[in-house]
């Protein structure tokens, strides 16, 4: 590699960086002493949360997806984890064990049945 080959990809480089920088900005602001600290996201429009590559989830999703960020993209290493004391872990599953699961009797499992196939065939689906 000659050395405007090298500039060249130092260029590239530091144009990523200078993107993902100012796309970090957005979720930044100065503290009480000057510092950089995060925005709340409770007052920022969603278009910033966007912007900054976040997409609109529940609860139990981005719990989920931390979990799968904490075992290296592995879903069968969430699974498996030992991280018993983590406050993620009991829903690291995608669900809620906390929530009380509710028995259904038959009667009540067909008419769900029934009043899902008519809204799907009120919204066209077969």
């Amino acid at each position: 590699m000659d050395a405007d080959e090298k500039a060249r990809a130092l260029a590239r480089v530091n144009e990523r960086t200078d993107a993902w920088l100012a796309r970090r900005a957005i979720g930044l602001e100065l503290g009480d002493f000057k510092e950089k600290i995060g925005r709340d996201p409770r007052t920022m429009p969603r278009t910033d949360l966007e912007a900054l590559g976040h997409k609109p989830m529940t609860v139990l999703e981005a719990l989920r997806a931390r979990c799968i960020d904490c075992c290296a993209g592995s879903a069968q290493e969430v699974r498996k984890c030992t991280a018993v004391d983590c406050p993620s872990w009991p829903f690291r599953m995608g669900w809620n064990p906390w929530r009380e699961r509710k028995e259904m009797s038959d009667e009540a499992r067909a008419a769900l049945g029934e009043r899902l196939a008519v809204a799907r065939k009120r919204m066209g689906s077969p």
